[in-house]
């Protein structure tokens, strides 16, 4: 990464700061860094491992970033957790790319620009090794099954095992 305090965040949180990490002449804006949206009340789980509730709200958040213009120089990544909800959240995307003009021209700009190499993305956990964009859209997909389900279950697939904390830091 070009940003130390990415690395740092890592080195903390996963290596015990064991890792040396070199200072950057980068600097993140760290009020613009984390944005958390809740679906809590909302359900849209569904078993096998799909959240369409998430989905809708990823894609209208892609429309209303890529409605300015002026945010068209951001790259994008989405991650998720497990191929089903890449192929869902793919799917939607190209939908909105058929009807929403604007996004098709943010698309077309990354598709051309540095050889589409930073073009949107969506990945899943096993196929997001070394990826980096400016925004990272991060969709965990578990949640309730529906509208008032009494709780989450705690089946959150690779991350459950015994190495799971390490998907979760790539994608970090």
């Amino acid at each position: 990464s070009k940003f130390s305090e990415l690395i740092n965040f890592s080195n903390n949180n996963f290596y015990s700061g064991k890792l040396v990490v070199p200072p950057s002449t980068q600097t993140i804006d760290k009020s613009k860094c984390i944005e958390r949206v809740c679906l809590r009340h909302e359900g849209g789980y569904r078993a096998g491992g799909t959240n369409i509730r998430e989905v809708e709200k990823i894609v209208l958040y892609l429309k209303d970033f890529t409605d300015k213009q002026s945010n068209h120089k951001y790259s994008i990544l989405i991650a998720t957790m497990n191929s089903v909800q890449q192929s869902l959240l793919n799917d939607a995307i190209d939908k909105l790319e058929a009807d929403s003009e604007n996004f098709k021209k943010y698309r077309n700009y990354w598709r051309e620009n540095e050889s589409g190499t930073q073009r949107i993305r969506v990945q899943n956990l096993e196929s997001i090794q070394g990826d980096e964009r400016d925004i990272v859209i991060f969709s965990t997909v578990y949640g309730l099954e529906g509208i008032g389900a009494p709780r989450v279950y705690q089946r959150f697939g690779p991350i459950n095992s015994d190495n799971g904390y390490k998907r979760l830091n790539v994608i970090i």
